[in-house]
């Protein structure tokens, strides 16, 4: 009896793992097997919140998560296809921790207009803290830590910067703090031993710095 329920639990290991490093793969097929093969464990740790193994409870808290993260993600993107800030702010709630969905909020803001409000949620995203700056930038402290902040929020920032620039700026206060952000960042990546950015990173903020090419409103 103990083997059968080891060689289950070995079965749902090779599923996560399976779940973790396929993407965009289906696997419906699978899932509806293994389904009703464990369906007693599953039912168990819906009710009781253990299967009586821990390996499957592990297994079922990381499919758990992985169904929040994915739940989220995608509030996130209806909200920034609709415009609507309330379901980031629903993502945030599911996802505390997650730094980017405030990176979202704020361009989301930024993009209606809302200079102010995208402010307070890049702030909260850049620096971990859930009500103000904790802390000065790490990266240009040479530390190197916000790298994957700076990089995800160059993103997203460069994304915006292009849909407000194909529909018009809404006012020069809305153009400026764009560009002055995405030099915050781009001044935040790492660099190849200085302190200070790249050659290819200086060109770049000198551009973004360069008052004729932003083309901001008067």
């Amino acid at each position: 009896m103990e083997s059968t329920k080891v060689q289950k639990a070995l079965v749902l290991v090779v599923l996560a793992a399976l779940l973790l490093s396929t993407a965009g793969c289906s696997l419906e097929a699978e899932l509806m097997a293994l389904a009703l093969e464990f369906w007693p464990e599953y039912l168990a740790y819906r009710l009781k919140g253990t299967s009586g193994i821990p390996e499957v409870d592990a297994v079922l808290e990381a499919k758990s998560q992985l169904d929040v993260i994915d739940k989220a993600d995608k509030l996130v993107e209806e909200g920034r296809r609709e415009g609507d800030l309330s379901k980031v702010q629903q993502a945030m709630r599911m996802r505390p921790g997650d730094w980017r969905y405030g990176f979202q909020a704020g361009a989301l803001l930024l993009e209606q207009g809302d200079v102010d409000g995208a402010d307070d949620y890049f702030l909260r995203a850049e620096y971990g803290g859930q009500t103000g700056v904790e802390t000065a930038n790490p990266a240009i402290a040479g530390e190197g830590r916000v790298y994957p902040k700076s990089q995800y929020a160059i993103e997203v920032l460069e994304d915006s910067r292009q849909k407000m620039q194909d529909h018009g700026w809404n006012s020069r206060a809305q153009c400026e703090y764009t560009y002055d952000r995405l030099i915050w960042h781009y001044r935040g990546l790492p660099t190849s031993g200085a302190l200070g950015p790249n050659a290819n990173q200086e060109a770049i903020i000198a551009q973004l710095t360069d008052e004729k090419a932003r083309f901001c409103p008067k």
